[in-house]
């Protein structure tokens, strides 16, 4: 039951972060990692689907996203198949705000047999953000424009495609500059997720 728990809260942390593009390195450095405590707090989506809880790492400049798929069965916030934790950094580049959201400390995904455990690698993933007081839009990069651009030549970053799947793995430095080039462009993201303060 453990395992069908894990590989389900697996699957669904993959729909979380569809419209992403993993890489394996993160977006930013030690020093630029930056604080917004306005993000903390519980959060619901605009279309009732999701929520948020982000709460401030008091040890790291970091914070700690759980996020609760409620149309799933489950109560908020307890440990089942609808839940999963993220570490996010912030990171502001090209006068943009970004979040590197990274696998936390998933209780399920621990539980798992240890030969299949060293199998998962966990990816970083990017969203572009804005806060208010009471909302958080998020938007997220467009797997099929990065494909886009990779098929035209337009662009050289580091990567591997697995199963049809653009996995970057250029260093920190290179993804910043990506980033940064692309910050602008409303093409480069899919629709946003629109977060509600709810406290």
């Amino acid at each position: 039951m453990k395992t069908k728990n894990a590989l389900a809260l697996m699957a669904f942390m993959f729909t979380l972060v569809a419209g992403c593009i993993p890489s394996l390195h993160p977006l930013y450095t030690d020093r630029d990692r930056k604080r917004m405590d306005v993000i903390t707090g519980d959060w619901l989506s605009d279309d009732s689907s999701s929520m948020y809880r982000i709460m401030a790492d008091p040890d790291e400049p970091s914070y700690v996203f759980t996020y609760t798929d409620l149309s799933r069965k489950g109560n908020l916030f307890t440990h089942d198949s609808s839940r999963a934790d993220f570490i996010v950094n912030l990171v502001s580049l090209n006068g943009s705000d970004f979040m590197d959201f990274f696998p936390g400390d998933n209780d399920d995904l621990q539980n798992l047999n240890m030969l299949l455990q060293v199998h998962l690698i966990p990816a970083h993933t990017f969203a572009k953000f804005r806060v208010t007081q009471d909302t958080i839009i998020i938007w997220r990069f467009d797997p099929e424009w990065l494909e886009e651009l990779f098929d035209e030549n337009r662009i050289r970053i580091s990567h591997e495609k697995m199963d049809d799947q653009i996995v970057l793995t250029a260093s920190t430095e290179e993804l910043q500059k990506f980033v940064s080039k692309y910050a602008d462009d409303p093409a480069a993201y899919v629709e946003p997720e629109v977060l509600i303060r709810q406290r």
